[in-house]
């Protein structure tokens, strides 16, 4: 779907969409094993954002906002 959103400079066209990805197939049909450690990974890139200052940062939702009003979604205030 493609959602039009005014006000965004030269980026007034977005793709919308969710992706999921389940590996139970590559698992099951190709022997795929996964080689990651997602609690170790999740601390390591957390550990990164901290040390740059994300963590003090405000987060902003501008963009966010104006996609899910322009789908006639609810933004809370």
């Amino acid at each position: 779907m493609f959602v039009q959103i005014d006000g965004l400079n030269n980026w007034s066209m977005y793709i919308v969409q969710h992706f999921y990805a389940e590996p139970r197939a590559a698992k099951e049909i190709l022997g795929w094993q996964g080689t990651t450690n997602l609690p170790e990974d999740l601390k390591e890139r957390f550990d990164d954002y901290v040390k740059i200052g994300r963590d003090k940062k405000p987060m902003q939702f501008e963009i966010d906002d104006k996609i899910l009003e322009s789908l006639k979604v609810p933004v809370a205030a």
